[in-house]
């Protein structure tokens, strides 16, 4: 018995390519498939379980048709284009018996039709993987039209088939393509071509992104040209600036105000045209005044290189990187603490870095960690280990009910390079308190810590009138945190005793938004223990975040 694969088309947002398996074959109707326990079968394949499955099908030597077909296509979220392929297909019928013989076949061409700025090392490069699986492909045997050689071994066509749908979505996770079609044709009998049909993405574009709160706003405009050298690379410049207020913004009466802005530019590429792993180089601008609670400005120069990947065993992505960041801190208030004017001047950093980040689920629970390492002084003038972690998990009760939790911490440890410099250490934020209102003070100024620890539990219910399935819910919450600073309890072990000895939290009701596009937050909040020094802020509390491509 043979089967039949009508497939989709790879459109922007599919987290999980789609596949429709039925029986097929002369005479072969539902009832004997039943008899036989081949139901038809509606598979919802992920990247990863695309090999597993060809092995499957390879060892159960199952053959079958590759099509794109309008009547699927709504069926799987895909694409109504290329009918013409489809008719030609479905009249062909050296595909019929390709199709329903079960018998092996030779890969004759791959094609990509649609090309625009795609290179053709890139297209290359893809299709040898699928000609690799008979014959080796030289050069002199392909083109971007047509790779014409036929191999001299012949493969089941189940192998075949599933070799396409694995490279239909590599060249989808290169994100430089709005579609990916992929057709199997039979030009002869016994022979297989592979037509890819490629939609390409704009070659450049603009994103905004908004954000705002009772006391601040922030803007950010990035231009983005996608694959200019044709290789899916990307190159953007964006300009952030961001406002912040002593006083709501809303709010009669004087206030102060304090100004950030940022300029970058950014350039990607897939390493070995490996949408998994990535090289990034960049360089920024930034001059950040946060005088308001810190009573000092700093202008900082940062050039960057990273190397991006991710594990499949593990389900993981990793981040090496290296960053060299000329900065110049000026106490810009006449009254900056004894703290801000010591750190004043010009310093040097440079510095390797290594993050990761796992998110995974287990039945109705999402489970997700970040951490990043630090380490500076690789030359300059700074030198420290500093690390993060955060853990979150979120568990789905049902009927529109979620609950999660959360926890970060943070050390950052100078190796006796001396005590840590300001604008090294860490600043915290808790809900129910003002902006950096947790932590150690000098005077009027929040200077920072080196030590930190934050934790957070939420209940999100359904709310009235709206179904379960809308992302605006009621918020119900308890959060708290502190941060110490290792000089001012003496060592390691007595700043570990301090940040658990006390805390400042707080706890809220209020609504959560979390649409794509849109995520925020309005909350009413009531501290319930403050620790020494750090400021309460009782009341209203909102924030929220948008972005338009």
């Amino acid at each position: 018995m043979g089967m039949v694969l009508i497939t989709y088309t790879l459109m922007p947002g599919e987290s999980s390519e789609y596949i429709f398996i039925m029986p097929a074959g002369p005479g072969v109707g539902r009832p004997a498939c039943e008899e036989a326990g081949l139901a038809a079968l509606f598979l919802r394949l992920k990247p990863a379980a695309v090999k597993f499955a060809a092995s499957a099908l390879r060892y159960w030597n199952f053959s079958f048709k590759l099509n794109c077909t309008r009547e699927m296509s709504n069926s799987v979220g895909g694409s109504t284009s290329n009918t013409n392929s489809t008719k030609h297909l479905a009249n062909n019928s050296n595909a019929e018996d390709v199709a329903t013989s079960g018998s092996a076949v030779r890969i004759g061409a791959v094609r990509f039709e649609g090309v625009g700025r795609t290179s053709h090392s890139l297209l290359k490069a893809k299709a040898a993987t699928l000609l690799s699986l008979s014959t080796k492909l030289s050069d002199a045997d392909y083109s971007l039209a047509d790779a014409s050689r036929q191999s001299s071994e012949k493969l089941p066509f189940a192998s075949v088939a599933l070799e396409a749908h694995a490279t239909a979505i590599a060249l989808r996770q290169l994100t430089v393509f709005e579609s990916v079609d992929v057709v199997l044709d039979a030009p002869a009998p016994g022979v297989v071509d592979v037509v890819f049909h490629l939609v390409e993405k704009p070659a450049l574009f603009a994103s905004e992104q908004l954000a705002a709160s009772a006391t601040s706003a922030d803007l950010s405009v990035s231009l983005i040209a996608l694959n200019p050298s044709g290789v899916a690379d990307s190159a953007a410049i964006s300009i952030a600036r961001s406002l912040e207020s002593s006083t709501p913004l809303l709010q009669n009466g004087p206030f102060e105000t304090q100004i950030i802005s940022n300029v970058e530019a950014v350039y990607s590429r897939p390493w070995n045209f490996n949408p998994e792993k990535t090289v990034q180089f960049s360089a920024a601008k930034t001059n950040a005044g946060v005088d308001l609670y810190s009573s000092f400005i700093q202008d900082s120069t940062v050039l960057a290189a990273k190397f991006k990947t991710f594990d499949h065993v593990v389900g993981a992505s990793h981040q090496f990187a290296y960053e060299a960041s000329w900065r110049r801190l000026v106490d810009a208030n006449p009254n900056a603490s004894l703290t801000i004017k010591k750190d004043a001047g010009t310093s040097f950093k440079s510095s390797i870095s290594y993050s990761t980040a796992i998110d995974t689920r287990i039945n109705n629970s999402i489970l997700s960690f970040k951490s990043i390492i630090e380490a500076a002084g690789l030359g300059g003038d700074i030198g420290h280990v500093k690390f993060t972690a955060n853990s979150e998990a979120q568990h789905f009760l049902g009927h529109g009910f979620s609950v999660s939790a959360s926890l970060k911490h943070g050390l950052l440890w100078t190796l006796g390079f001396g005590p840590s410099r300001v604008n090294d250490r860490f600043r915290i934020s808790v809900r129910g308190f003002k902006k950096h209102g947790v932590g150690p003070k000098d005077g009027d100024d929040a200077i920072g810590g080196d030590l930190f620890a934050i934790g957070a539990v939420n209940l999100f219910t359904p709310l009235p009138l709206l179904r379960h399935d809308i992302p605006i819910k009621g918020h119900l919450f308890a959060n708290g945190g502190n941060l110490v600073h290792i000089e001012d309890a003496k060592t390691r072990k007595s700043a570990a005793q301090r940040l658990f000895s006390s805390f400042s939290g707080a706890v809220g009701v209020g609504i959560s938004l979390n649409f794509d596009w849109l995520q925020g937050e309005f909350n009413y909040c009531l501290p319930v223990s403050v620790a020494g020094g750090d400021r309460a802020n009782p009341g209203f509390q909102f924030s929220l975040g948008c972005e338009f491509v």
